[in-house]
């Protein structure tokens, strides 16, 4: 036989004692748990034991291992259902002593540990010390190891620093010398997502130097002002079709301080129109307060315009989520009153408003929330209008004082990778409604589709939208919807009119495109197509 041969046959030879097969067996109160296992390496072995341990390691303790040749023996008793826990630090300071159910001492460990890691102590870990058994109980004792105490650094800004960074680190609440938080950490990328004029090139990283923690921030410039128009094509009972329209432009950081402004002009009739403005200053002198202001101005065709300012006062708890004051005052006048329902009045408001959000992203998102809460309370005035009644003037003087509340929320539930379900409710509220002009409208492309722009008049209402939404890609978007809303009309009569359609949303290199078409049905007449809805919208970065 050649040499080479041998030395081929005795490397055979040894790969085949090396890959002799072994066996496990489990023993649960001296009972096989259901099979002997068969493992051919110490990999396969340590997958096997991990499993099995993965399963079973709140309820058993191993009692000991009997090898015979190839076959290991695994004898393991059940836990008792409680266990006596002491857990101490390195200088052997009670950091915790109870009784508790062996199926929660992980979840007891886990938020001690993030206790610790929310206070300056990111390695914190437990181990255990020594474990013995009584008659009735079974005693543990752990030591916990805190590690060094950390406080923050400097952030590192890599990119284009659009904004001061004394705002970023208000902003994410990361700030020099403050305490290490692990949750603050994990959620840098998250709320910077929601900055419009950033954009994330890199996810953020930690560096720990010394004592100090030194987060690194990935950024470059987005285009986030935008203009925004929308054009309905509606259809009437005469069979013609009647365009009306909305246009938008949205600024932001024009002042370098994570500023906005918003302009809208909004056509809901052959002569109707509105005019919106609104802007915020946030984090003043890098602080977590901020100014907010808005001027609304509505012409309902030759009868009457409503006017509206509103300013508060931000408090930020992190990001731009937290809480307004307000003070507001609304003014009605009159062109011609051809209506005792309609007069001319003042009210002033002082209220308070919250704003919570956290979103995967700002354009076309698929996971998350966006709850907008507001109450404020008032008194209206009456201005001199000779053509009212007198029996309404003190009807109106005896109930001038108001309460008003709304609310607005939507949510985004992923269903699987390419399906998700949106779900939004909208409500408003007034105790007390005299005249037309004070109520609240509804109807159009971001209210109950299906129905003429502010075509539903309301003393209070909701609104429930469902939206089956199919994702194609990062950037494409078609959904299926229904709309339902209650309301209570100022007669005092109630209706619940519903809607249901079809639209898609494209976001594309020069913009993002989206169509609705919509159905709607009131005051129990059917569907008809000859009054569908159809709006086009863009919207575009620059």
């Amino acid at each position: 036989m050649k040499p080479y041969a041998i030395i081929g046959l005795l490397f055979y030879s040894y790969f085949l004692c090396g890959q002799q097969e072994k066996l496990i067996s489990f023993y649960i109160q001296n009972k096989l748990y259901k099979k002997t296992f068969t493992i051919t390496d110490s990999i396969s072995k340590q997958l096997l034991l991990d499993n099995f341990y993965n399963k079973h390691k709140l309820h058993i303790l191993l009692d000991s291992v009997v090898q015979n040749d190839n076959h290991y023996h695994y004898y393991h008793s059940f836990l008792p259902k409680k266990l006596k826990i002491l857990i101490t630090d390195t200088l052997n300071n009670v950091i915790l002593k109870k009784k508790i159910k062996a199926c929660s001492v992980p979840i007891m460990f886990s938020d001690i540990i993030n206790l610790y890691e929310n206070s300056g102590y990111p390695f914190a870990y437990i181990e255990l010390d020594s474990i013995f058994s009584t008659s009735n109980n079974l005693n543990t004792k752990y030591t916990l190891y805190k590690s060094k105490y950390f406080t923050y650094d400097t952030i590192d800004i890599i990119g284009k620093l659009l904004v001061q960074k004394s705002f970023i680190c208000s902003y994410i609440n990361i700030k020099p010398n403050k305490e290490y938080k692990e949750k603050d950490i994990k959620q840098i990328d998250k709320y910077l997502t929601l900055l419009p004029f950033y954009k994330i090139s890199k996810p953020s990283e930690i560096y720990f130097i010394n004592n100090r923690a030194k987060p690194r921030i990935f950024l470059e410039k987005n285009n986030s002002n935008q203009f925004y128009g929308l054009v309905g094509l509606v259809s009437t009972e005469n069979k013609q079709f009647v365009l009306n329209g909305e246009l938008q432009f949205n600024l932001n950081n024009l002042l370098k301080q994570a500023d906005s402004w918003q302009i809208q002009w909004k056509k809901t009739d052959a002569i109707s129109q509105n005019l919106h403005f609104e802007a915020n200053l946030p984090y003043i002198f890098s602080n977590p307060i901020g100014l907010s202001g808005l001027f609304n101005l509505k012409k309902q065709d030759s009868t009457f315009l409503n006017l509206r300012y509103k300013i508060g006062l931000n408090f930020y708890i992190k990001g731009f989520n937290g809480l307004l004051l307000f003070v507001e005052q609304r003014q009605t006048s009159i062109f011609q009153s051809l209506s005792q329902n309609i007069a001319p009045t003042t009210a002033t408001f002082a209220g308070i408003s919250f704003l919570f959000r956290q979103l995967d992203r700002l354009v076309l998102p698929t996971n998350g929330y966006s709850l907008t809460f507001s109450m404020a309370y008032g008194k209206k005035q009456l201005k001199k209008n000779t053509n009212l009644e007198q029996s309404i003037i003190n009807k109106f003087q005896n109930q001038n004082n108001t309460i008003t509340s709304s609310i607005y929320s939507y949510a985004y539930l992923p269903i699987k990778r390419f399906l998700l379900m949106k779900f939004i409710a909208d409500g408003g509220y007034m105790n007390v409604v005299h005249f037309q002009n004070e109520l609240f409208r509804n109807g159009g492309s971001k209210s109950i589709r299906g129905f003429d722009e502010e075509s539903i008049y309301s003393i209070s209402y909701i609104i429930g939208t469902f939206e089956q939404r199919i994702v194609l890609d990062k950037n494409t978007q078609i959904f299926a919807f229904i709309d339902k809303m209650y309301y209570k009309l100022l007669n005092g009569n109630y209706d619940d009119p519903w809607s249901w359609g079809i639209g898609a949303e494209v976001n594309t290199a020069v913009g993002l495109f989206f169509i609705s078409y919509a159905l709607g049905s009131q005051f129990n007449q059917p569907f008809s197509f000859r009054t569908a809805k159809i709006h086009f919208g863009y919207k575009n970065n620059f």
